[in-house]
């Protein structure tokens, strides 16, 4: 277990340091936290073991994939310690470097272990963590036969006008679907322009069309 070590909570609320701050202290471990509402503010320590407890949504509304690409930048291993985001939000934070995803209804053991395993550059897993890749990898799987239908015929470039004419589906369906497809796709957080053309590109990583 390590011992001399600085961790850098970046949260909006003050009390949730405090609360880490007073758990290490409980279980013997001579961490050291410090709180900051945002990156900007950080006085980073000197001669410190560090790590970076970050929440994902912030009062300055900066990026959280950016925010972790930053910490890493620095050489800072990243835990994200969240109430529950939104699992695309959780991907983004994987991608981009996070070590561990850490719920804060969790029992300060699970923190314990993520921090002291993210210190020797070890990612930890969690049911967080899994249903954020899960979720990605079988989106299209939840998709009907009619809806992986009207996407290839869609994003390939028919109109909704042409797609429904060609499946036999009224025009108000067609729309629907493209409609809930687009949000599943926004869900997993790969569809932030909505345009036919980023669909596309979608459609063929996943396979339903030919690259």
């Amino acid at each position: 277990m390590s011992t001399s070590v600085h961790i850098i909570c970046v949260d909006d609320h003050k009390i949730v340091a405090s609360g880490c701050q007073a758990e290490f202290t409980r279980v013997g471990l001579p961490w050291i936290v410090s709180w900051y509402p945002r990156l900007a503010d950080i006085v980073w320590p000197v001669s410190e073991r560090v790590v970076a407890l970050l929440d994902l949504r912030l009062a300055d509304r900066t990026d959280p994939a950016k925010n972790i690409a930053d910490l890493e930048g620095r050489g800072v291993p990243v835990v994200v310690y969240t109430s529950g985001e939104k699992r695309y939000l959780l991907r983004q934070a994987i991608e981009a470097g996070a070590l561990a995803i850490v719920n804060k209804k969790e029992e300060i053991s699970v923190l314990i272990e993520a921090v002291d395993s993210a210190l020797e550059g070890r990612a930890t897993g969690s049911f967080d963590w899994a249903t954020a890749l899960d979720e990605d990898e079988d989106f299209t799987k939840r998709l009907t036969v009619s809806k992986l239908e009207v996407l290839r015929l869609y994003a390939g470039g028919l109109s909704a006008k042409q797609v429904a004419h060609r499946l036999d589906l009224a025009l108000n369906t067609v729309n629907k679907y493209v409609s809930e497809i687009k949000d599943e796709y926004r869900k997993v957080g790969r569809l932030s322009q909505g345009d036919r053309v980023t669909l596309f590109r979608e459609a063929v990583h996943d396979g339903i069309l030919p690259d």
